[in-house]
């Protein structure tokens, strides 16, 4: 089925499979917009495709709700985000077929009553849509043995998306909190498209120190994470090690040195590569790294 990804992070997670995977590592490359359509627009619905119209290369073609005043509002709201105002499904609660009969949705998000979740799940893999739906996935054994089926037989993947929050989240807690009672600081280790996680791991967990900031992966950019998040977590790590570093000039390395520096000005930045130095890393582009750092340090 699926690995473990939480709701705010499934758009995230469908560009970067969209992307072939390159993406999510942080490879320089250029994937085309990732389209989802959205079926269930109330509450989470909303707030999910709140989320989604602020990662780049999200579009969202369609929107179905049994409400038409939901859907109306959620169209709004992506056209507010500068897309094209998406297409409605209002003609009650099986309209959500004739929405993914579109040939221009890479991925749906499905945000209904519980004893429709399977049912659009299975229909949405046999439409070739990859699917991340609100838990539960299914409510009987006969349903979730049909979700493995179809994902089985069509090769698409089917997410639930409560994984994280329901499984991994309570031992972070339960670990942060034993570190701190000895008085040791948080500093917590992630990799990719992480943005999704960060509320949580800051409000929840408590940690400190964010490791490494991927910042070329959907839903990264710098700017953002300084807005959103500058104020309250120390950022570390942020020299792209994939493109610039391993690839680009001395006078590329010196120049993304002096950039960071700029936007991550208003924030508690630790300037360094955003992951390991990668072998074939030229040397005199580490050394301009470093140089560049110790040249600006004093501003």
């Amino acid at each position: 089925m699926a690995k473990s990804l939480t709701r705010r992070r499934f758009t995230t997670a469908a560009a970067a499979i969209a992307a072939s995977g390159a993406l999510a590592r942080g490879a320089a490359v250029n994937p085309k917009p990732v389209r989802v359509g959205f079926v269930g627009v109330g509450g989470r619905g909303a707030g999910m495709l709140r989320y989604s119209l602020g990662i780049k290369g999200a579009r969202v073609p369609a929107v179905c709700d049994i409400s038409a005043a939901r859907a109306d509002k959620a169209a709004k709201m992506a056209a507010r985000a500068g897309q094209t105002r998406p297409e409605t499904y209002t003609k009650g609660p099986e309209d959500f077929r004739r929405m993914m009969d579109r040939d221009d949705l890479d991925a749906v998000y499905i945000a209904t009553p519980w004893e429709w979740h399977a049912p659009m799940a299975v229909y949405a893999m046999k439409r070739k849509q990859y699917v991340g739906v609100e838990m539960p996935c299914a409510i009987t054994l006969d349903e979730c043995r049909q979700l493995v089926k179809t994902s089985e037989a069509t090769g698409v993947p089917c997410m639930m998306m409560e994984n994280c929050r329901r499984f991994l989240m309570p031992n972070q807690i339960k670990m942060a909190d034993l570190a701190r009672s000895f008085g040791i600081h948080i500093m917590h280790r992630t990799d990719g498209a992480a943005r999704g996680f960060l509320p949580d791991l800051i409000d929840r967990v408590g940690i400190e120190i964010l490791n490494p900031i991927q910042w070329r992966c959907p839903g990264m950019a710098r700017e953002g994470l300084v807005r959103d998040f500058g104020d309250r977590v120390i950022l570390h790590g942020s020299i792209d090690n994939q493109q610039t570093l391993a690839f680009g000039s001395v006078d590329d390395v010196a120049a993304e040195v002096r950039q960071s520096i700029e936007i991550y000005r208003p924030a508690r930045w630790i300037c360094a590569p955003c992951h390991n130095i990668q072998p074939i890393t030229p040397t005199e582009n580490i050394v301009a790294m470093y140089e560049t750092i110790h040249a600006c340090g004093g501003r």
